[in-house]
């Protein structure tokens, strides 16, 4: 189902928004990150997405699963994110097939919450290494206000980290979220989607509805 619509999502893209592939594939090729002037040509909601010292793509909003927004470029890469959280991912060397919450996601909740930790497990699938239902056991801690840099423009965020433990994979690691105090948008963030992948560090060039 997710294949499918991001195959009809870049479809979208080639066809109904003229100019953007091109600025997409520039993107991708010319410098190791994506200018203020490159992301503020494109008219989009959009996010910067790199991994590890790789050059920084951008993706474009292309539609919306009920309450999780859709990103895609023509090269067919695509997240599906849920408050900044990416759920699952398409078009990587390894993807993470699908995320299901024991209870409503808590990461925009835990930037009002000035010490202590929330619980945020989940239970994930990776198809392509045939393991579903995978459980991941997270706490959430705010590390409070810091001051972070996305294309040259300086914003106040509250940091806060998410430790995470999966016993079945033998695998642990710790994403980091950058959420703005006041309107709770994830400007930044680095998480683990696959135990067999690195980061992926996403970046909101462009939010929905502007700002």
């Amino acid at each position: 189902m997710f294949a499918a619509s991001l195959c009809g999502c870049s479809s979208l893209l080639e066809n109904t928004m003229p100019g953007v592939g091109d600025l997409l594939n520039y993107s991708l090729d010319s410098s190791p990150s994506i200018s203020r002037e490159n992301a503020a040509a494109v008219p989009y909601a959009s996010l910067g997405v790199r991994i590890e010292d790789g050059p920084q793509q951008m993706v474009i909003l292309a539609g919306r699963m009920g309450s999780n927004l859709l990103w895609t470029t023509p090269n067919r890469i695509a997240l599906e994110t849920h408050n900044g959280r990416i759920v699952r991912t398409a078009g990587f060397e390894h993807n993470l097939s699908n995320v299901e919450l024991e209870e409503p996601d808590p990461l925009i909740a835990v930037g009002e919450t000035p010490s202590g930790t929330m619980a945020a497990d989940r239970m994930v699938s990776f198809a392509d290494i045939n393991r579903y239902a995978v459980r991941l056991r997270c706490r959430l801690q705010n590390l409070g206000s810091r001051s972070i840099v996305v294309l040259e423009a300086r914003r106040s965020a509250i940091l806060v980290k998410e430790h995470c433990t999966a016993s079945d994979l033998d695998w642990e690691f710790t994403n980091r979220f950058w959420i703005d105090e006041k309107s709770g948008t994830v400007w930044q963030s680095e998480q683990f989607v696959h135990p067999e992948m690195p980061p992926i560090e996403l970046q909101v060039f462009r939010p929905v509805g502007g700002g």
